[in-house]
Parts: C-alpha cells; structure tokens; sequence
C-alpha cells in the first residue's frame, strides 16, 4: 500500500479513532514505572551502641566528701568544650560528695555520646585524692580493633569487609561515620546485616563482630485490579532477584506482569492486552555506596474497546549512577543521574493492515535527589526532586523529523523539553495505635506541552484511586493525598498479622498545553473512601505478605462518570 493510500485509509478511520479516545490514555508508556529496581537503601532498623563505662560509683561514696581546687582532663576531644567546663564548675569552689565525682564523669562521658563519639570513655585514673588536691580525668580515645566477618558468609566477605574495613583503627570516630559504614554493608543485595560490639584486646579496643543472614535468590509475586476493564482489570506481577552471585555485591533482576488471559491479545502474544517485561542489574563501584546501574523494559498493551483497535508498545533503557550522600538511621540524602533511551509508538489496527497514530523516541537526562529525615516523636519526612530534560540528539526523533502520516504523540511537543517534578510525605503516630499521612507530588512543564510519555499521572493507587490508573494525566498538575489509620496487631499462622485500616482523601489537577478541541486545558479530580492494610510477617528480614482491600468514590469536574471503585492490591515476598 503507497502512502497515499494510508493517508486516506487514516482519515476514513479518523473518526473512530476519537471515539476511543478515553481508552487510548492508558498507553504503554503511561503506565510503565519509572524504575523496576530492587530498594537501593533499607529505611528500616536502627543501630544500638551500648558499653560499660565503668563509672558507677563505689558503695559509701556519697556519705564521703571532699573539696578540690581543680580538674585536669587529658586527651580531651573536640565539640564538647562546654561540657567541660560545666563539669569543673560542678567540682570545684565547693565540698562536694566523692559520688558526685563519678556522677560528672559518666555525664561528661554521655556527652562525647551526644557528639558521636560513642567508643570514647572517660576514665578515673588511679590517684590519690586529698582536701584541696587537683583530679586527673583521662579520655580513652575508643577505636575499632577489628571487623569480625565470621559469621559473613564467603562469597560476600569480600564484599562486606571493603565497605566496614575504613573503620579500623582510626581514633576519635564518630557515630555518624560508624553509622554509615554498617548502613551500606546492610544496603548489600540479599543482605539482613545484625551487629555487636565486644571488648577488644587492646586500650580502648572494640571488635565490631557482623552477623549478617544472606539470601541469594529473592523475589515477589503479586496481583490487583487497579487498572480499566478495558486493560484489565486482573494484573498478575512476579519479579526475582539474583543477589551476590559473583561475589561482589551486585544484583541481577526481572520483572513480568500483565493480564493473564489467554488467546489472540494474551500475555504471550504479539499484541497482548496487557505485558510489561523488564530486567537490570546493579553493580556496586567502590566502597562507599557508589552504584551503577543498567534496565531494561518494554510494555505493550491493547484495550478492548467498542470502537477502533489500538495497540502501543513502550521500551527504555535506563543507565543510572546512585551515590548516598548522607546515609545514617535518622538521616539520609542520596543523589542520582540516569540516561533514559525511550520509544514509544501507538497504532490503529484495522482489516487492511496497521496506521501508526504516533512514534516517540526520546533521549533523556534525569537529575535526581531523595532525602529521609526520622524525627524523635517517631514522625518520618521523604521528599524528592527530578529534574528531566530531553536531549534532541543521540537517536532522538525531534518535531522536525516527524511528518503528518507518523507525528508525534502531542501537538506542539517536542524530544527537547523540561520538567520538574517534586514530591512530600509526612507521617506520624497520632495517638496509641494512630497515625497520619499526608503525601504530595507536582509537576511543571514550564508551560511547554510534553509527548504522552512524559506527562504527569494522578491516578495511582496511592493517589486518585478511585480512579482508574493512568486515567488522567497531563503536562503540568498536582495531587495531595491524607490517610487516617489505626493499627492492631494479632497472629495468624502463629506470625504477626498488622491491621491497619485507614480513611484517605485526595485531591489533584492537571493541564494540559496546548489542548486540542477534544481535550480540556484542566481537570481536577478528587477521591475518598475506607480500606485496610493486612501485613503479615513470615520473616521481619526478608520474607512478608501484604494486602490492600480498599473503596473509593471519585469526583472529576467534566468528561464522563464519577467512578466507585473496589480496589485490591496483594503481594507475597520471599
């Protein structure tokens, strides 16, 4: 067939294209995550460094006293100069009791805690103590004598050791530094790290003794119906992790999900209903949390419809740098670059053969920050920021490489362009067994309109989940999400079973540039609605199954129903 005669076969059947209009929202690339990677950081568990200092003070003590005309401290360390002070203020000028003297000891030892000094002690040296005499007080500099990797098992000993070793031997470390160093051993693929310290063979020694329980092979599947029937509405997800098989902290991965039916648009035919396949690895560089990262995904889907068929078909590679920059229990700030190599096309399938609707191909640049604060009234704060900008070059299909038998997938867009999206959570525990969450996300455009693939989507199940998901999307928008919900706890199967059923409300907007006279240049939707959240907790290391029942009424202020939805998410991880 020439073009001419497609030309005029795309025409006829224009029409019937924009009939469907609402079912070719869920496009492939619009429903395809941004990444399929394992956790790159473990937000869970804390790390407890006690000791014995050694400063109780003896029986009768505090029925003796004594007055001394100074306090001399060797081998002080930096940041706790006012403790000091205070500490000679406190014993001197005055007759005090010989208990108060280790009273002011051990406080002065907790306050080089406090400062993160957590290894140092503060010592009484033998002396003997007269009216009117000077104290001796010595700081031991604590230190880490030695890493015990034991219990590690070989093929990550290597592994586990260049990232813990830098803590031998080096005075005066700070919590913050020891924290790290344990976080990113615990960070390791297929890792649950457990840690304690013993006493070690020297002055001021300590033996750091690791105790990690390691799993190879890791993975999940899972189900839910969040997407229309027209995709839907059953999803079915696996995915499986091959951690450490070469020995040096690295990760292998693989994803499937789609519809499961069967026949001409099933999962394993050409045209599916509904399939996203994706797979990547991870590779650590270095021996500080430094990573590198290659993915790979392809998504198809076909929605059944009334009217004409389309189908669309989404791939990306991804190349990604990761690097923590601040990595502690409270306190986390990590930082990422990536390379996105995306395509994604949509076509009209008819009788005498398929028109192509559209066909991006997108070079893009992501800059990216995600930050973690744990507050002490047990509140967590996680925000992010993505800065993308698309490259017209490398490969790129531009504005001025399409034509008007094969455009791109927005009039106006181009493969050079900027977005910047941020978003916000903040949780909390309100009362016994209550909390709150409150999430936010936004995107903007700069008032450019951006091909189909890049535009923001509120519906998700942690968004408008009334709603279908990809439902609504555009180039610019907003969503702010509140959760109110109460836990319980009881057993099932003799393990932990978590209840929490929660209230949530949500409201979001988005724009569209340039929109044509099918479109609306804004829609504001909103949902609300009950679920519950069923946890229960195999193994608190690695293995959990999860499932979220939920109903939902949505509001949209034009283009068609208000939806009600019964929403169920459930997932199994070993």
């Amino acid at each position: 067939m020439t073009l001419f005669q497609r030309a005029i076969c795309a025409g006829l059947l224009a029409a019937s294209v924009f009939s469907v209009t609402p079912a070719m929202a869920q496009t492939a690339g619009q429903i395809t995550e941004d990444s399929y990677s394992p956790a790159l950081q473990r937000m869970t568990g804390s790390l407890v460094f006690s000791g014995a200092p050694g400063l109780a003070a003896p029986a009768g003590s505090d029925r003796l006293s004594i007055q001394l005309s100074g306090v001399s401290l060797q081998g002080a360390l930096p940041g706790t100069e006012a403790e000091t002070e205070a500490l000679r203020r406190r014993l001197t000028g005055k007759r005090i009791a010989v208990s108060e003297i280790f009273a002011a000891a051990a406080g002065l030892e907790a306050a080089y805690a406090r400062e993160g000094y957590v290894l140092a002690r503060v010592v009484i040296p033998a002396q003997t103590l007269v009216d009117g005499g000077a104290l001796r007080l010595s700081v031991v500099n604590g230190f880490v004598e030695k890493i015990d990797t034991t219990a590690v098992p070989p093929e990550l000993r290597g592994r586990i050791a260049g990232l813990t070793d830098p803590l031998i031997g080096r005075p005066g470390l700070r919590m913050n530094e020891i924290e790290r160093r344990l976080l990113l051993a615990g960070d390791v693929f297929g890792v649950a790290l457990g840690s304690a310290l013993s006493q070690g063979g020297e002055p001021g020694g300590t033996v750091i003794i690791l105790d990690p329980k390691f799993r190879s092979t890791t993975g999940f599947v899972g189900f839910d119906n969040t997407y229309s029937d027209r995709l839907g509405p059953l999803n079915l997800s696996a995915g499986v992790e091959l951690n450490g098989y070469l020995g040096r902290g690295e990760v292998f991965y693989f994803r499937a999900s789609g519809n499961p039916r069967a026949g001409s648009d099933g999962w394993f035919s050409e045209n599916p209903r509904l399939r996203t396949i994706a797979g990547g690895a991870v590779f650590p560089l270095g021996n500080d949390g430094l990573t590198f990262g290659i993915e790979a995904a392809s998504s198809r889907t076909k929605p059944e419809t009334s009217g004409a068929t389309t189908t669309s078909e989404f791939g990306r590679v991804s190349l990604r740098l990761f690097y923590p920059v601040i990595r502690s229990v409270k306190r986390n700030l990590s930082v990422q670059a990536a390379l996105d190599i995306q395509s994604d096309r949509q076509d009209l399938v008819t009788g005498i053969g398929a028109f192509g609707l559209y066909l991006d191909k997108t070079r893009v640049l992501r800059l990216s920050a995600d930050a973690f604060r744990q507050f002490d009234d047990g509140g967590a704060l996680d925000a992010g920021i993505i800065l993308s900008a698309g490259v017209d070059g490398l490969g790129a299909r531009s504005a001025a490489d399409a034509g008007p038998l094969l455009p791109l997938s927005r009039d106006g867009a181009d493969a050079d362009f900027r977005k910047l999206e941020v978003s916000l959570r903040y949780r909390r525990p309100l009362a016994e067994n209550w909390g709150i969450s409150l999430a936010g996300r936004a995107q903007t455009s700069f008032g450019d309109p951006l091909l189909s693939g890049e535009q923001f989507g509120v519906t998700t199940s942690q968004g408008l989940s009334a709603f279908d998901q990809g439902d609504l999307s555009g180039d610019s928008g907003w969503l702010l999400r509140g959760e109110v919900s109460r836990s319980f706890q009881t057993e099932a199967y003799g393990k932990p079973l978590l209840i929490n059923p929660y209230l949530f409300a949500a409201a979001g907007e988005v724009k569209l540039e340039n929109p044509t006279a099918l479109e609306h240049a804004s829609t504001s939707a909103s949902s609300f609605g009950l679920g519950v959240d069923l946890l229960l907790v195999r193994d608190p290391r690695f293995s959990s199954a999860s499932l979220r029942v939920e109903y939902g009424k949505g509001n949209r202020n034009h283009d068609g129903e208000d939806p009600e939805r019964f929403t169920i998410v459930g997932s199994f991880r070993f």
